[in-house]
């Protein structure tokens, strides 16, 4: 679906079966009752994967595009979602850390209220590559959602923040997250600068001035990991950092 459409897709409880890639690339859209099926989506150094959209932003007339404010609720994955060779990247402008992610649902959420939403699908990152970067680098693995920070509306003339908040999010699938390969290492020590992010329901929330809420979330997957990451790593049942 192209990365223009702004509206509400409703699902009405069907299902797609057997998707190879993600619906959405990075949309602006809303999803309601939706199921995709036995996805078997597998990518190699994308920025985002995940079987509904890569990216899901509100909008504060990004690009012409007016206002929305993007809810995903009562949608559910199963499948497998594999990242082969998972190239971080740094926004050095920004200092943004959203390098690699992968999730179940949705990979980045700006602003975006996610409620009521199950993960059964396996997740499974087989190497982290950070291309010869030396700054640290926090690749982002979600059950439901990899990377959830606030979006921005214009009120006013002014852009303001939207929170996202998390509401009632089950993950089932079991998360792994394999080899740490380091470019230029042959090493790797507890000084990486490779420090992933890992939980159970999402990998990292920024909960910027603690304005977003969450509650009710359950992890019943496994997460399991080999290789030596980099101080400030975290790998948590429900989210890898808040």
């Amino acid at each position: 679906v192209g990365e223009s459409y702004v509206n509400t897709l409703i699902g009405n409880g069907y299902a797609i079966k057997g998707m190879t890639a993600p619906l959405f690339g990075q949309t602006y859209c809303s999803i309601k009752g939706l199921h995709l099926v036995d996805v078997n989506i597998e990518e190699t150094a994308n920025q985002a994967v995940a079987a509904f959209a890569r990216g899901i932003t509100a909008s504060g007339n990004n690009n012409g595009v007016a206002d929305t404010f993007p809810v995903v609720e009562h949608c559910s994955v199963s499948g497998k979602i594999v990242m082969n060779n998972a190239t971080a990247f740094v926004d050095d402008e920004h200092n943004d850390y959203g390098e690699s992610v992968v999730a179940g649902l949705v990979g980045r959420a700006y602003g975006v209220n996610i409620s009521d939403c199950v993960n059964n699908a396996t997740i499974e990152v087989k190497q982290f590559f950070p291309a010869g970067h030396t700054k640290a680098l926090y690749p982002c693995v979600g059950g439901v959602v990899g990377y959830v920070y606030p979006g921005t509306h214009t009120s006013s003339g002014t852009k303001v923040s939207v929170y996202a908040n998390l509401t009632n999010l089950v993950n089932n699938g079991n998360i792994s997250i394999a080899d740490s390969t380091y470019a230029g290492e042959t090493n790797i020590t507890t000084y990486s600068p490779l420090r992933p992010y890992v939980g159970g329901i999402a990998g990292c929330v920024h909960n910027e001035n603690k304005e977003g809420e969450i509650h009710y979330m359950t992890n019943y997957g496994d997460i399991n990991h080999s290789g030596i990451y980099g101080n400030g790593t975290s790998i948590s049942g429900t989210f890898g950092y808040v």
